[in-house]
């Protein structure tokens, strides 16, 4: 299986044992091989965190629009100044994981 699809099961498995709510763990098992992220909410939200993860992860400079689509940008209904605030609240709360975890990397 590629690593989307293990990524993506893993995330599922992790949703039940934290006892998310359904469909949640479903939708993140299998939102990756879903045609249409429109036709729920939940799909929808789970498609956003995924990109907006894959921004984090991927560039320090926090550009997940370019990732989600035009339709994706509008069902989360921000502002530009509630864009822009939460993308730098964002940056702050990554540097602050980051700091937090450094040690722990360090001593593995």
């Amino acid at each position: 299986a590629s690593d989307v699809y293990k990524r993506q099961a893993i995330g599922g498995v992790m949703a039940e044992k934290w006892g998310l709510p359904s469909p949640l763990p479903n939708t993140i098992a299998k939102h990756e091989s879903c045609s249409n992220v429109w036709e729920s909410d939940s799909l929808m939200c789970v498609h956003v965190a995924d990109r907006i993860t894959d921004s984090l992860l991927t560039t320090s400079s926090l550009q997940p629009t370019s990732k989600l689509s035009p339709e994706a940008i509008d069902w989360l209904a921000f502002s530009d100044s509630e864009w822009d605030a939460w993308k730098d609240s964002a940056r702050e709360r990554l540097s602050m994981a980051q700091a937090t975890l450094r040690p722990i990397q360090q001593a593995a």
